[in-house]
């Protein structure tokens, strides 16, 4: 789901790049650029997981039902539990597409400051998707 504005913006990076004269430079920005694009333009809850560094030193504690977090640690995959329960049966059903779920995850993720809190990030996520997730 591409916008006018993230046309835009691709565009403006792309000129940006064009611009520079320095090699090493250049070839930092390429990185930059993508890196940000694969953040705006997510193709796996991995790609969303890997912005995230989380290491659960208390397992299983008292608030963690009620957080969410936007890394993994180990075997356990929040993002993924939360798409597979919340997200999925909606993209079966063609009420949203699978591109749509994942920038939804990532924009939560982004947009949300650690803690987040689940009903918060539920919530966020409804807006952004435009239904109601419990």
């Amino acid at each position: 789901m591409e916008t006018g504005l993230e046309s835009r913006a691709l565009c403006h990076h792309v000129g940006l790049i064009t611009q520079s004269r320095d090699t090493t430079s250049m070839s930092s920005r390429i990185d930059e650029i993508l890196a940000k694009l694969l953040k705006a333009n997510p193709t796996s809850i991995k790609d969303i997981n890997d912005q995230y560094d989380y290491e659960d030193a208390k397992g299983g504690g008292k608030r963690d039902a009620s957080l969410v977090s936007c890394g993994q640690c180990g075997d356990y995959n929040e993002l993924q539990y939360i798409y597979d329960t919340k997200l999925k049966p909606l993209v079966n059903r063609f009420k949203i597409t699978e591109t749509q779920a994942l920038i939804a995850l990532e924009e939560c993720c982004s947009e949300l400051k650690n803690p987040r809190n689940r009903e918060d990030f539920y919530e966020l996520l409804g807006k952004k998707l435009n239904l109601e997730i419990k």
